[in-house]
């Protein structure tokens, strides 16, 4: 079930390439919803991120968020035509998804709702904290754990279901027990984020882990 990494890049159909450009809204149409505020972390600085974070979940601009329901559609029928589950010794339980950089995109949701296992990873601790309002129940559905590798230094939230967990890292950085352990990688634009130099080795990096 290994797949060839470059398929689910860009899983949804339309890309934002100004992701940081407060001056150029976002294409598509959001609703809004009243949503439970994550809980407040302090953090370093890096570099704008924590910033520009800060920014969306005040009711800033929402950049890059994509939340149209029609487009979340056309980005899980793409998916399962890469991801299928279609062996009958299968389920989407079986397959593990990588969703890095992933902030707190609402298909990560939807595809654990659909019943696959998924993994995201933030650098941002306020942006993770956002993508565990968007499972709902109880604060209490989230466990800190330890990481496989005690040199790792991220942090690690594993869901009560024990089908996600929400990692605080850095999405560079290497992770031996990561090394062969997804089926697949579901990234919205994470090109719309990296500098031209990084894209190079994320691309390494992610296809390591698959």
């Amino acid at each position: 079930r290994r797949l060839p990494l470059a398929y689910l890049f860009g899983t949804l159909p339309f890309r934002s390439t100004t992701a940081f450009i407060q001056r150029h809204p976002p294409p598509y149409h959001h609703h809004h919803h009243q949503h439970q505020r994550p809980q407040k972390t302090t953090i370093r600085n890096m570099g704008g991120w924590n910033d520009t974070w800060s920014d969306i979940l005040n009711g800033g601009n929402p950049r890059w968020k994509v939340t149209d329901e029609k487009c979340h559609e056309k980005a899980l029928s793409h998916f399962q035509s890469f991801v299928s589950t279609t062996d009958t010794s299968s389920s989407s339980a079986d397959i593990s998804v990588l969703c890095p950089l992933a902030g707190d995109d609402p298909f990560v949701y939807l595809l654990w709702i659909m019943g696959y296992s998924v993994t995201t990873i933030d650098l941002v601790p306020d942006a993770v904290e956002a993508m565990k309002v968007q499972f709902g129940g109880s604060p209490n559905d989230w466990s800190k754990v330890k990481p496989d590798d005690e040199k790792d230094e991220s942090v690690y939230w594993s869901h009560v279901s024990g089908r996600a967990t929400l990692v605080v890292g850095d999405a560079l950085q290497h992770r031996s027990t990561w090394v062969n352990r997804f089926d697949a990688v579901y990234d919205k634009d994470s090109f719309g984020a990296l500098g031209v130099q990084m894209r190079k080795g994320f691309c390494t990096r992610m296809g390591e882990y698959v």
